[in-house]
């Protein structure tokens, strides 16, 4: 059976789409669309900030002296994520109405059954991450995960919010809807041809 593959990045370009208001769904779209087709992207100003963040806990945890702009919630995500592997890569299959995907994870920290990502935000409002395919995903791929948590900062406080494995529940959910869309969409080509082979 040929199996297609399926990345968080990708089925939360799907799902932003039907997240943002009309006046941003154009680019929503057209934003998916270039997910769709593999196509890198400039990084931003905020992706380049969480990069940085997140090299800066890595290197806080050696411990290397960290930059005063990041704040104190460096010290405080290093304690937590102290001890993690960092960069895990994992590969799962789930077969969704007869159809074989690869669902793949590329984690931040993984500490004992314990998924953590590490993200850095301008504003944090409790819940942001709730209708995420992040930590469906990857608490799907990890065999034997017991809890994922993201590990927010805006520079000055730190926000935890963790989700708890649904056995993959929503997850199929969310990939139903994905693959309907293609094929409302006329997409499902695209799809096939740059993401397929897996």
């Amino acid at each position: 059976m040929k199996r297609y593959r399926l990345t968080q990045t990708l089925l939360n370009a799907f799902l932003y789409i039907h997240s943002v208001s009309e006046e941003y769904l154009e680019q929503a779209y057209s934003d998916f669309v270039k997910t769709l087709r593999r196509e890198r992207g400039e990084t931003t100003e905020a992706m380049q900030r969480g990069i940085d963040f997140e090299d800066e806990v890595r290197d806080y945890v050696k411990p290397i002296p960290c930059r005063k702009e990041f704040g104190q919630t460096v010290a405080e995500i290093s304690k937590i994520v102290q001890g993690s592997f960092w960069q895990v890569e994992e590969f799962r299959d789930i077969v969704i109405d007869g159809q074989k995907y690869l669902m793949h994870a590329k984690l931040d920290c993984l500490k004992q059954g314990h998924i953590y990502d590490i993200k850095r935000v301008s504003k944090y409002d409790v819940g942001k991450y709730k209708s995420s395919a992040q930590h469906h995903v990857y608490l799907y791929v990890i065999d034997g995960a017991k809890e994922f948590t993201y590990l927010v900062s805006d520079g000055k406080d730190l926000y935890k919010e963790s989700y708890l494995p649904d056995g993959g529940a929503e997850l199929e959910n969310i990939i139903r809807r994905f693959v309907k869309f293609l094929h409302t969409e006329d997409l499902w080509k695209i799809y096939v041809d740059k993401w397929g082979g897996a």
